[in-house]
């Protein structure tokens, strides 16, 4: 198995991990949460999804976030403004972002310098 399926079913995980977390919230709850659901919702179908990160990022976030991939690039993905989860190309330059910060081997790939 590719690490790209490995974060694709860890992404699935948190996210239905999510989903049954908020089974026990209240109607007012849920609405106050719903910029969160939206977001590891946007995450979850990229990770599931055919996306353009490289197999050595999809192994990084693997290794360094496992099955709480979602809740850790969510909180990130909050404390930074410039980011956007709004389509695909703005969700890989996220993702390459946090691992250029977070993975003290990274090493960018000439052609996206």
């Amino acid at each position: 198995m590719s690490y790209k399926q490995d974060l694709a079913g860890n992404a699935h995980y948190n996210y239905e991990l999510l989903k049954s977390r908020q089974l026990g919230c209240t109607k007012p709850e849920i609405i106050e949460n719903a910029f969160m659901i939206d977001s590891y919702r946007r995450l979850r179908d990229y990770f599931t999804s055919e996306n353009d990160l490289s197999e050595d990022t999809c192994k990084f976030l693997c290794e360094s976030c496992g099955h709480e991939v979602l809740d850790i690039l969510f909180g990130e993905y909050t404390a930074y403004e410039p980011y956007s989860l709004e389509t695909a190309d703005t969700i890989t330059a996220f993702i390459e972002d946090y691992r250029a910060v977070n993975d003290e081997n990274y090493k960018p790939d000439e052609s996206e310098m």
